[in-house]
């Protein structure tokens, strides 16, 4: 445990893996020492359990490769996702921010993309509509930066979440029909068909009902 405190748990997991490698690879060892073993397993995946809670595990070394950086990115992403669906946006603007560093450290502006909707949307959630428009404008710039439609569609459609929370209809309806252009673009009919019912609803809350009907149609184009 003295070893948890003063190393990262990517580290020690490599630690015990290591053990455990040997142990196998030598059967008289493992003979002689199963409890050992056992207690090493377990360990081990106490360990795993434990890094979607540990900060210090999403901190590579500076020294760390572009390679391992990215491999932690990933990881990072799971647990935002987690943590958004468990309404946890604290810890979404926490490891987001780390995230976000990771990502301008190599350089990568894909995932300082990706990264900005987890971070924006729990702003969104938090009722911070400032730093949440800020987030998302930025990413939106990004995305047309390295000209990834996929991510500017997606940058549209946050926007347009957005506006839709705040009440600003107008402007939420321009968001989206952004986003849909590209979605159609790209057949990306389950994006489409979210987007036009968000639109649709927007439509008959505000008395839109023209924009309604052509939203119906749209529907319509996919069956």
């Amino acid at each position: 445990m003295v070893y948890v405190v003063r190393n990262t748990f990517r580290q020690t997991l490599n630690l015990v893996s290591s053990r455990l490698h040997n142990a196998f690879v030598r059967p008289k060892f493992l003979k002689m020492h199963k409890p050992y073993v056992l207690l090493c397993m377990l360990f081990c995946f106490s360990l795993v359990s434990a890094q979607q809670e540990s900060f210090d595990y999403f901190t590579p070394p500076e020294d760390a490769s572009e390679a391992e950086i990215l491999e932690i990115l990933d990881s990072l992403q799971q647990k935002l996702t987690h943590d958004y669906y468990k309404n946890n946006y604290v810890d979404v603007l926490k490891y987001g921010d780390l995230g976000f560093k990771l990502a301008e450290r190599i350089k990568n502006l894909e995932w300082e993309v990706e990264i900005a909707k987890y971070t924006g949307s729990a702003l969104v959630k938090m009722k911070d509509t400032l730093r949440a428009q800020k987030t998302f404008t930025e990413s939106l710039q990004k995305a047309q930066i390295i000209n990834d439609s996929t991510l500017i569609a997606d940058a549209f459609n946050n926007l347009g979440n957005l506006n839709n929370e705040i009440g600003t209809d107008e402007k939420a309806i321009e968001y989206y029909n952004e986003a849909v252009k590209i979605y159609k673009a790209k057949q990306n009919i389950t994006r489409v068909f979210v987007l036009n019912f968000n639109l649709s609803g927007i439509s008959i809350e505000s008395m839109y009902f023209s924009s309604t009907f052509t939203c119906l149609l749209d529907f319509s184009t996919f069956f």
